[in-house]
């Protein structure tokens, strides 16, 4: 491993009592090349950087100004890479949230890579990533590849706005029937939205629907928003109130007349009983006989849908 130490050692000897020297080599080339200063019994080679070396020792005997030599084997040096064994993130990358079509980036992003020696590091650069680009929309997962190894976080991506430039009703609700009183329901209820760009897109919720009671009968228009567009649909309204019985509340202001004059009902009302309660009316109702034949006490029959009351009024003779 890079830095760790090694110690290459030769052992010779001699016979005639000779003077015995060392001088160690570089002979990872052709030629050995000898190493400055190396020249002891040992040698311990520049384990620093990742790499190989080749060494050999030569051995000198010197004696009465006679020299022999004897060379050893050679012996290779590798200071191997370190390993990486695992991949953290460290602190996530500064922009967490895209648009579809957007790239990822990964300023702010650091790893902390650990390795078989046990050392550990932080890293900005020098991974890779993917994907690359987000095609669609909701939570993706960043892969993170580094020296073979990797890891991930997720980031969310939306889908880019669209300008709306109008609304349609594609679906009507399934109710689309009432009484007076009732609320509007939407189930079913569906819109079609038109884009700037010449598209489409359908959408059934998040619409904003007015009235959301219905007050009176009859057809009633009920407008749908979406953003700042609306469109309208129509439902049909019908009062569920049933007369149950009527009688006079108020008599007319004119109850004197003289035959072959016709009645006046200003200031007549009526009070109605529904099933809902009790109304006070002034209009809606009929009446028999409009004018009136005979001199004395006469009977006039007020109809209110199939109930009536009597009110009487006076006649004189012409």
């Amino acid at each position: 491993r890079p830095g760790e130490r090694v110690t290459l050692a030769a052992e010779a000897g001699t016979a005639d009592s000779g003077s015995l020297s060392y001088q160690w080599y570089n002979a990872f080339g052709i030629v050995p090349v000898p190493i400055e200063g190396a020249t002891g019994k040992s040698y311990q080679p520049d384990t620093s950087e990742p790499g190989t070396g080749v060494y050999l020792c030569m051995v000198t005997n010197t004696n009465n100004g006679l020299t022999s030599e004897a060379v050893s084997e050679t012996v290779t040096v590798t200071v191997a890479e370190p390993q990486v064994v695992s991949v953290g993130i460290e602190s996530m990358p500064l922009k967490t949230e895209y648009l579809v079509g957007e790239s990822f980036e990964s300023a702010g992003m650091r790893l902390r890579v650990r390795y078989d020696s046990g050392e550990e590091t932080l890293v900005t650069q020098g991974f890779r990533f993917e994907p690359a680009v987000f095609e669609q929309a909701g939570t993706q997962t960043v892969r993170i590849v580094y020296e073979g190894r990797s890891c991930g976080f997720n980031v969310m991506v939306k889908e880019k706005e669209k300008v709306v430039t109008g609304i349609g009703v594609l679906t009507l609700p399934r109710k689309t029937e009432y009484k007076v009183g009732e609320s509007l329901e939407t189930a079913g209820l569906s819109i079609r939205a038109y884009t700037a760009d010449g598209g489409h897109f359908d959408v059934s919720s998040g619409l904003d629907c007015s009235p959301t009671v219905f007050r009176t009968a009859g057809n009633q228009t009920v407008t749908v928003k979406y953003g700042d567009k609306s469109c309208t649909f129509t439902v049909k309204v019908e009062d569920d109130t049933r007369v149950t019985g009527v009688t006079g509340s108020t008599l007319p202001v004119n109850r004197e007349y003289t035959v072959g004059d016709y009645i006046n009902t200003t200031g007549l009302t009526l009070q109605v009983n529904t099933n809902k309660g009790v109304e006070t009316v002034n209009t809606g109702f009929t009446y028999t006989p409009r004018v009136v034949t005979t001199p004395g006490t006469q009977t006039i029959t007020v109809l209110y849908g199939e109930y009536s009351t009597p009110f009487n009024v006076t006649v004189k003779a012409k």
